[in-house]
């Protein structure tokens, strides 16, 4: 049988599968590489800190709404704690009427006189994607007049004491506080100035990421 095969020829001494004698190889495909995938959106955190700003700052009674009677117990408990003199108060109470006139007239949707949580937080997002200086004509008037309210001593600085009046309270635990006054210290001199100050709340409404110093005004995000 040696013999007698290797005097056939090559198309009867190997045999290809059934059906493909004289049948051409496909060329080989070159991988192909994989389709990119999307892009993962990035994720906005300011609602979460507006809705936590709204019930733990400006809603002093809990019920989900803000009228002019929160923002005057808001102020009221500042001034009470701090023991400032009437001039003092009357400043701070007519920063904060100031900025629940833009808050009311942008917000409240229905006449009511009240501003609801997803009102406030719409409202203020929109304004500030809008118009870069929206906070500028209504908050910014405000803090500035907190900060220098709660700095008792004049100093043009707020210690950690000075920081926790002003943001303490049952609803924020005290170590949040303190981490939050160590986020807002860049330099570590074991206080925050004006300028500082103004700054965190500009990031914390308007930081889309929670990697601004800023965001940890209230504690850790």
């Amino acid at each position: 049988m040696r013999q007698v095969m290797t005097r056939l020829p090559d198309r009867l001494r190997y045999r290809h599968p059934s059906g493909e004698e004289g049948r051409q190889r496909p060329a080989s495909r070159r991988p192909t590489a994989p389709a990119p995938l999307p892009r993962p959106r990035t994720f906005d955190s300011r609602p979460a800190r507006l809705e936590a700003f709204f019930r733990q700052v400006l809603d002093q009674t809990g019920d989900g709404r803000v009228d002019s009677a929160d923002l005057q117990a808001m102020v009221h408990n500042v001034c009470w704690q701090l023991e400032l003199p009437a001039e003092r108060e009357d400043r701070l109470y007519a920063a904060f009427e100031s900025w629940w006139e833009q808050l009311r007239e942008a917000m409240d949707a229905d006449g009511d006189g009240a501003v609801e949580c997803a009102e406030f937080v719409s409202a203020m997002l929109g304004g500030i994607d809008r118009d870069p200086h929206y906070l500028d004509r209504g908050l910014g008037p405000a803090v500035r007049a907190l900060f220098r309210t709660a700095d008792t001593d004049g100093s043009g600085y707020l210690c950690a004491d000075e920081y926790r009046v002003l943001f303490g309270g049952p609803r924020v635990h005290p170590a949040e506080l303190n981490d939050a006054f160590r986020q807002l210290d860049g330099d570590g001199d074991g206080r925050v100035s004006e300028e500082e100050f103004v700054a965190a709340f500009t990031d914390f409404f308007t930081a889309r990421a929670d990697t601004a110093a800023g965001v940890a005004l209230l504690g850790r995000p």
